[in-house]
C-alpha cells in the first residue's frame, strides 16, 4: 500500500461529505478527529481505512509518531494542509491527526444468546452532546449493548462521536429499535422494564435490583415516548435534594446507572 499520499481535491471533497449524515450512511464510513479518538478507534476493533494527518498542525515528533503507525498498521496516510485538514472539522482547534473508520455494523438483539445483566435504551435522545455522553457513560459502567429508537441523533454525528470519546467503538449499538416489538420480547427474555422519569416514579433508592434489568430514558423534551411507556414495569425517578424543574438526562443516565451497577446490591 502507498503511503504519505497527498490529499487531492477529489479526495478531499469526499471527507467533507462525510459530514452529512446521508454520505455516511451511503458510504457506511464516518470521520474522526484528535488524537484520543484515533487511538481509541486503533485500540478498537474499528476498521481503520486510512490516516489523515496535517504536518502544520501536528509537532514533528507527533506527525513521525502517527506516520510510524500508519505505516505499522499497513494503512493510507494521506497529509493534508491545514486550510484542508480544517475543512473537515468542527472544532475550532482541531489537533491535526483523523481517521475514516468503517461504521460498526448494525447490532442486533439476540435475546436467546445475552447474558448481560444490564441493558440500555435511548428513546428519541436527539442532543448530540447527551447521546454521546451517555454512551461514553455506559462503557464506564461495563454495559455492552444499547438499543436506539427512531428518531435518536445520529451516533456518528461528529458531536456525538467527540463526546462519547470513544465510547462507540466499544459498543453493540441496536439502532432503529421499535419498542413495541422489542420491549415485550425483553420482558419475554426475563427482563424487567425501569423507565426513567423526571417526577412521579418510585425513588431510584427503593427499586433494587434483578440482576436482569432493561433501563430505559426518554427524550429532552417528550420523555418516554407513548410507544414504549405500556411496557414499563417500574417507573423511576432520582429524587431531588435541593431545588430545580429536573435533571438533565444525561446525568440522570450517569446517577441511575451508576446505581444499578453498583457492587453493593441495595436494600429493596
Amino acid at each position: 500500500m502507498s503511503h504519505n499520499i497527498p490529499l487531492t481535491k477529489s479526495h478531499l471533497k469526499y471527507l467533507v461529505s462525510l459530514k452529512r449524515k446521508k454520505a455516511r450512511e451511503s458510504e457506511s464510513r464516518f470521520f474522526i478527529e484528535g488524537s484520543r479518538l484515533c487511538r481509541e478507534a486503533i485500540d478498537s476493533s474499528a476498521h481503520i481505512e486510512e490516516i489523515i494527518t496535517s504536518p502544520e498542525l501536528l509537532s514533528p515528533a507527533d506527525y513521525l509518531v502517527w506516520q510510524g503507525k500508519a505505516e505499522s498498521l499497513n494503512l493510507k496516510h494521506v497529509i493534508a494542509t491545514a486550510k484542508d485538514f480544517l475543512s473537515l472539522c468542527d472544532t475550532k482547534t482541531p489537533q491535526g491527526i483523523g481517521a475514516v473508520v468503517q461504521k460498526i455494523p448494525a447490532g442486533e438483539l439476540k435475546l436467546q444468546e445475552t447474558t448481560e445483566e444490564l441493558l440500555l435504551g435511548l428513546d428519541e435522545i436527539s442532543d448530540p452532546g447527551n447521546l454521546g455522553t451517555i454512551l461514553r457513560t455506559a462503557v464506564w459502567f461495563g454495559l455492552g449493548t444499547v438499543l436506539l429508537s427512531k428518531g435518536c441523533v445520529d451516533p456518528y454525528n461528529s458531536k456525538v462521536v467527540r463526546s462519547s470519546m470513544g465510547a462507540l467503538f466499544h459498543l453493540r449499538l441496536v439502532r432503529d429499535t421499535l419498542w413495541q416489538e422489542s420491549l415485550p420480547s425483553l420482558k419475554k427474555a426475563g427482563y424487567r422494564i425501569l423507565a426513567a422519569f423526571g417526577y412521579g416514579g418510585v425513588p431510584l433508592q427503593q427499586v433494587g435490583k434483578t440482576g436482569r434489568d432493561f433501563v430505559l430514558f426518554g427524550g429532552e423534551a417528550r420523555g418516554i415516548s407513548p410507544s414504549a411507556e405500556p411496557y414499563c414495569d417500574v417507573k423511576v425517578t432520582v429524587p431531588p435534594s435541593g431545588r430545580g424543574e429536573s435533571l438533565n438526562v444525561a446525568v440522570a443516565a450517569g446517577i441511575i446507572l451508576n446505581y444499578l451497577t453498583n457492587e453493593q446490591s441495595p436494600e429493596k
